[in-house]
């Protein structure tokens, strides 16, 4: 065998051992894509006959959750007024995307009461607060705790509900820019007529 052949059998040696590392970190990967996509289907289900959240006119199913701050808070304590009820995931990317837009939004909203149910641990959720400087509620939704994203039947997130005064759904969907959440509110109004 002469040295270009050995040179030659050499790199492609080695090409070969490199493709083979890709494809294996690529598998890892994918892998820990897979446990993440489950662990949120754990706490926001999609069941395909329900995959478009509760509707119109229903009311809104009561929760307790804590805040950041270990205070407990219930949908019934916003009750007489028009709230904006988002659904979040500490993992999620387009909610990641979203926050600012939500953060932007609340400064331009005094005559309605934000409340976001975040997926995370209480640190995680005290992290996003700091982060964003939220200025509303922030709910924590932990592991095991997935009674509330099944009531209210969210398919995905970032998903918001927009409930009247009296606790009844007049608008919901996904959203994640300050437009959306927008139309939301302008939905929930002319449903409110």
């Amino acid at each position: 065998m002469t040295e270009k052949s050995k040179i030659f059998t050499s790199m492609l040696m080695g090409t070969i051992f490199l493709l083979f590392i890709a494809i294996a970190g690529l598998f890892i990967r994918v892998n820990q894509l897979q446990n993440q996509i489950l662990v949120l289907m754990e706490y926001f289900p999609v069941d395909a006959g329900q995959n478009s959240g509760l509707s119109i006119d229903t009311n809104a199913p009561d929760f307790t959750l804590p805040n950041t701050d270990g205070k407990y808070f219930s949908l019934h304590d916003f009750l007489g007024q028009k709230i904006l009820l988002g659904f979040s995931s500490i993992d999620c990317p387009y909610c990641k995307k979203m926050y600012p837009e939500l953060r932007s939004f609340s400064k331009k909203s005094s005559n309605l009461q934000i409340v976001l149910i975040s997926r995370g641990t209480l640190k995680e959720n005290q992290e996003l607060v700091q982060e964003q400087q939220f200025n509303f509620p922030i709910l924590t939704l932990e592991q095991g705790n997935s009674e509330i994203g099944k009531n209210f039947q969210v398919p995905g997130t970032p998903f918001f509900y927009v409930i009247d005064e009296v606790g009844k759904i007049c608008s919901k969907g996904f959203a994640n820019t300050e437009e959306h959440l927008e139309e939301l509110i302008r939905k929930c109004n002319q449903n409110s007529n």
